[in-house]
């Protein structure tokens, strides 16, 4: 009896507005892929990450000490409110502590995979993350908490990237992987690395489209959220397409799939070239964005 065959992952990177989560859908519909995304199990996770709780009230403590100040006597009734809130904090302690524990060990598992860059950005997260496990008062804690918000912001990130990696592995389908930071060289080898030690075969698939077409997306996004216009403003698709890096020949992936989406091509055509047996040659840089 044949081995069976080798699990796929497929790495999927595009710029916002390209199609590639719309792709995506339409590639899971059949039943024979699964998709996770770090962007959803960020949704799913955020009530598990209790700092927006913490952050509130962290903000609600700073304003009855303020209040307290201007008054310039002792408000029992401020006090008592205080200690209401600093009862409320003291009660996620536990919780928190646990997904600190399990970011923790994430990031130790995943270190061995990273750039040197990226190594230092963790080990700054790290540090920051013993330093909150270890603190027991819930007003320091609140206060270690925002006073390293950037710290703290990309401890949180990690959870749902935790989350969508373990669900990947998990699964007993083929799996499209998605992430926005897919759109990078560090951590396309990162995760390329990770899935490869894992037993998994991982593969590329790119979603071009062009900038006109990613700008009018943008835009359209932008009157339906307007109160995230600042986000979409003109030369917001150049300075990504400048950050992106494009694929290079020497990145190295068992199969690399290049869907040209200005040309919507049928989505069983694109499930043939990813189910084929022969990898897509590179010869040369391939651009995110092509040209109209």
């Amino acid at each position: 009896m044949g081995e069976a065959p080798q699990k796929e992952v497929w790495i999927t990177a595009g710029l916002p507005g390209s199609g590639k989560s719309t792709v995506s859908k339409q590639i899971t519909a059949n039943r024979s892929y699964e998709a996770f995304s770090q962007d959803k199990e960020a949704e799913i996770a955020r009530p598990e990450m209790l700092t927006w709780d913490m952050h509130r009230l962290g903000q609600s403590i700073v304003e009855l000490n303020d209040a307290a100040v201007q008054a310039g006597r002792v408000d029992f009734r401020l006090e008592e409110q205080a200690r209401v809130l600093i009862k409320q904090a003291a009660v996620h302690i536990p919780h928190i502590r646990q997904w600190i524990s399990e970011q923790i060990q994430y990031l130790q598992d995943m270190a061995v995979f990273e750039s040197p860059a990226q190594h230092k950005t963790t080990q700054g997260v790290l540090q920051f993350l013993h330093r909150l496990y270890h603190t027991d008062n819930p007003i320091q804690l609140i206060a270690v908490g925002l006073g390293e918000m950037d710290y703290l912001m990309l401890a949180v990130k990690t959870i749902s990237e935790r989350n969508a990696v373990n669900k990947t592995v998990a699964s007993q389908r083929d799996v499209l992987f998605e992430y926005h930071r897919n759109n990078f060289r560090d951590d396309r080898a990162k995760f390329q690395r990770f899935f490869r030690f894992e037993g998994i075969k991982p593969c590329l698939l790119l979603v071009q489209n062009t900038k006109e077409h990613l700008q009018r997306v943008l835009k359209e996004r932008t009157r339906a959220t307007p109160a995230h216009a600042e986000i979409f403003e003109e030369d917001y698709v150049e300075q990504i397409i400048l950050q992106t890096d494009p694929i290079s020949p020497d990145e190295g992936f068992d199969k690399v799939v290049v869907v040209d989406n200005s040309q919507r091509l049928p989505i069983q055509e694109i499930i043939r070239r990813m189910q084929g047996s022969t990898t897509q040659q590179i010869t040369e840089e391939i651009p995110f964005v092509i040209s109209a």
